[in-house]
């Protein structure tokens, strides 16, 4: 799996957007926060490789956590459709757009249950982040 990570002009103050991709086919766009120095519960984390592995969170619930991030923990993917929404994980939507008056993502909901829905059955993955 990939995460192409983008910025849209001036919008890039509002968090950072990418799309998710199988291959080269599209699944999810994303929203992360901006870079803080890979600040623990401000930043988004390095491009890189990581493995994503199936994790029961108190808060989120059954999701996919992303292992060996330096000095980070807890970076998982979740639903929110603003940067405030997440201290460093990535929020998964069907669509960009304004949400509560922001730029943001859309359908949060709808696009992380079809992402746990696409990882049925799966343990972890791997995933492979980049910056165009």
């Amino acid at each position: 799996i990939f995460l192409k990570r983008f910025a849209i002009g001036s919008v890039s103050r509002y968090g950072i957007f990418g799309v998710l991709m199988e291959n080269t086919i599209p699944f999810s766009v994303t929203l992360e926060p901006k870079w803080f120095n890979n600040k623990t519960d401000e930043s988004h984390i390095p491009k890189g490789e990581y493995t994503c592995k199936r994790h029961i969170s108190s808060k989120f619930g059954e999701t996919f956590e992303i292992s060996n991030v330096p000095n980070r923990l807890d970076i998982l993917f979740h639903k929110g459709n603003i940067s405030d929404n997440t201290k460093g994980c990535i929020l998964l939507g069907s669509g960009f757009g304004i949400s509560i008056g922001l730029p943001g993502i859309l359908y949060s909901g709808i696009a992380f249950d079809s992402f746990m829905q696409r990882f049925k059955g799966d343990d972890e993955f791997k995933l492979v982040i980049e910056e165009i």
